[in-house]
């Protein structure tokens, strides 16, 4: 499956590229968005809007070095509106 946008993000570990695909829920627009690590590790996580701001879900999921990315991930997203 192509994503439908990806994003190549500085980490503490050097650069990832996000691979982010749009889904339609009925609770409105959503995220699958996923990523290796430098050990060809996955991650798979999905983002949602609340109140205003792309936000990941399920955070208890993600490493912290994904999570301190939050920023950069909802820069990415409202960037693919554009």
């Amino acid at each position: 499956m192509t994503p439908y946008f990806t994003k190549r993000i500085q980490t503490q570990n050097g650069f990832v590229n996000f691979y982010f695909n749009r889904i339609y829920t009925v609770e409105g627009i959503r995220y699958h968005v996923s990523c290796f690590d430098k050990s060809s590790k996955v991650y798979m996580f999905n983002m949602a809007e609340i109140a205003g701001q792309w936000l990941l879900s399920h955070q208890s999921k993600v490493p912290q070095w994904i999570k301190k990315l939050g920023a950069e991930l909802e820069t990415a997203i409202l960037e693919s509106f554009a």
